[in-house]
């Protein structure tokens, strides 16, 4: 954490988000970030909430349990939302994938506020694999939320995302979509088939039938 607003940084991948966000939106294109609000992510980096004030994080070498939570995959005592969503918007980010589980109404409202406060329009997308009983209340308010795990590029792993989607038509409307992950067009995963010609049609046919984001996952 640091800067301006005490928000997440760069690492030594990415030691310019500005600049990243001014190139990416010089090619007409939309940026996206990931974060969680846990105390750190699924893939160990930091996340938007500490046990410490100031939001001091060193990289978890396991877990370990406090207070019957699971460090570090669990919500700390002190968040850091608005933090992190000002600097989203200093940076010019246009999406946040949102990503913790299970779920839950509070940890999601504090960021949507934080986001719609943050003087820029962004994208609120939530992963991960959100339950249809949240569907009354959390997709009144984001814009976008998984209703599948993770997707891979083969048949099975598609089809089996993209019917059956119909039970959670009720609560896609303009700005609010379901989001059954990924587009596995022209993919080129290890171990992974890809998809026929027919497939990808089939593909693209259902996600626009289910309301779905159409998020490319491919070069």
């Amino acid at each position: 954490r640091g800067g301006k607003f005490n928000g997440i940084q760069g690492n030594e991948k990415f030691p310019d988000m500005k600049g990243l966000c001014d190139a990416v939106h010089a090619l007409g294109l939309k940026i996206g970030i990931y974060s969680t609000p846990w105390t750190t992510s699924y893939a160990t980096h930091i996340g938007g909430s500490a046990e410490n004030p100031e939001g001091a994080w060193t990289k978890p070498a396991g877990k370990k349990v406090v207070n019957k939570k699971i460090l570090p995959w669990a919500i700390g005592k002190y968040s850091f939302a608005t933090n992190d969503a000002d600097q989203w918007a200093a940076w010019g980010i246009d999406y946040l994938k949102y990503d913790w589980s299970p779920i839950e109404f509070p940890e999601m409202q504090e960021m949507y506020d934080a986001l719609r406060h943050s003087g820029r329009d962004i994208v609120f997308s939530l992963s991960n694999n959100m339950n249809i009983t949240n569907g009354p209340t959390i997709g009144k308010v984001a814009n976008c939320w998984r209703t599948s795990g993770d997707i891979k590029a083969n048949w099975k792993s598609m089809s089996s995302k993209g019917f059956g989607e119909d039970k959670w038509t009720a609560y896609a409307s303009p700005g609010h979509w379901n989001d059954p992950d990924m587009l596995e067009i022209a993919t080129k995963e290890h171990n992974q088939p890809g998809l026929t010609p027919d497939e990808e049609y089939t593909h693209i046919t259902l996600w626009c039938l289910d309301s779905a984001p159409l998020l490319l996952a491919n070069d």
